[in-house]
């Protein structure tokens, strides 16, 4: 020991302290390293499951067992959450679309029905007086009337939307028309050219 120069106990307890230090900054190091190798193996894991629900919305995230678990479990809730938005606005697009389809096949119904409406008010001023016109005419004039209200009430599906200008010819309407009012020209002596 004399020597080495170990022989006072001062410099042994120095030299101790120093190694205990230095396996203390050792073990830190360490221990840094895993910690930063576990939170990057997180981070790395909840990044490809965010990317694969950008494809897939019913994927969920595992749970972790880690300080990263409350973000994990917002993610899935989120998640969940878009689901069920994305579901909800399908299903108001699907009503939406039907909406239109019923208001525009109850407009299509109603032009024909005035048009039943006009003939069988005109054939009762034909028929005034017989048995079928004081009979039948009132029993057709309120089931005509009758689904003219549905109509009515079908058609405020499509009232959410304003209607677009769009292009028609002319000509079919005004043969329709004209069809429907030749009869009662011919009754008033008005001959249609």
């Amino acid at each position: 020991k004399r020597y080495i120069g170990f022989n006072q106990s001062r410099h042994l307890q120095r030299n101790l302290i120093l190694v205990g230090v230095l396996v203390l900054g050792l073990l830190s190091v360490v221990g840094a390293l895993w910690i930063n190798y576990r939170m990057q193996r997180s981070f790395a894991g909840i990044q490809a499951g965010l990317a694969h629900l950008q494809t897939n919305p019913s994927y969920r995230l595992s749970g972790q067992q880690n300080e990263l678990q409350p973000i994990v479990l917002a993610i899935n809730r989120m998640a969940e959450s878009r689901q069920r938005l994305e579901a909800d606005l399908r299903r108001e697009d699907r009503l939406r679309v039907m909406g239109r389809v019923v208001a525009g096949i109850a407009h299509e119904i109603r032009n024909p029905l005035n048009g039943i409406r006009l003939t069988v008010q005109m054939m009762a001023r034909k028929l005034r007086g017989s048995e079928a016109a004081e009979e039948g005419v009132p029993v057709v004039l309120a089931e005509v009337n009758r689904l003219d209200s549905l109509l009515k009430s079908l058609l405020v599906f499509g009232a959410d939307e304003p209607e677009r200008p769009r292009r028609q010819p002319v000509r079919p309407v005004l043969e329709r028309t004209l069809a429907l009012a030749k009869p009662q020209m011919r009754e008033k002596g008005i001959e249609p050219e």
